[in-house]
């Protein structure tokens, strides 16, 4: 392909990429292009991917943006992103285990840095007061706060 040659495409890929070019424009490049891709099918592909790294760096140095030549300006998009992954947890530094601490209520309690429980209940009432809660069931007594064992 000669140097006249490589500028027509150059010129064609230019035309095919501007978004302000005239659909006629844009059929002309696409006839140029396809002229010459049968004319030297073996170099053309080399020869179009040098044209296309080369634009887009000419691009990047401009600001980032083809079809934006000289316009620093960033347009800002929502965009959503997702990520999965692995970690590694050391082996001992993983959740608490739970420790006995103690009885209460009847019932065995667990907890994770140990400690222990107390009931925290009142004695029975006595005289006539608590006649009534003595003959209710111990489980009643205790929901009422009194502690049936005394």
């Amino acid at each position: 392909m000669n140097i006249g040659e490589r500028a027509k495409l150059q010129e064609a890929v230019r035309v095919a990429r501007d978004p302000n070019a005239t659909p006629d424009q844009v059929k002309e490049a696409g006839r140029v292009q396809k002229e010459l891709r049968e004319k030297y099918p073996d170099t053309y592909g080399a020869i179009r991917g040098e044209m296309a790294a080369t634009t887009d760096a000419e691009n990047m140095n401009a600001g980032g943006l083809s079809g934006q030549k000289g316009k620093k300006g960033k347009k800002k998009v929502p965009a959503i992103s997702i990520s999965v992954g692995m970690v590694e947890i050391p082996k001992g530094k993983g959740k608490a285990k739970m420790m006995k601490g103690g009885m209460a209520n009847k019932r065995q309690h667990m907890y994770a840095g140990g400690g222990s429980v107390t009931d925290n209940l009142k004695p029975m009432p006595t005289g006539p007061k608590g006649k009534g809660v003595r003959n209710l069931p111990a489980s009643v007594q205790m929901n009422m706060g009194f502690d049936p064992k005394s």
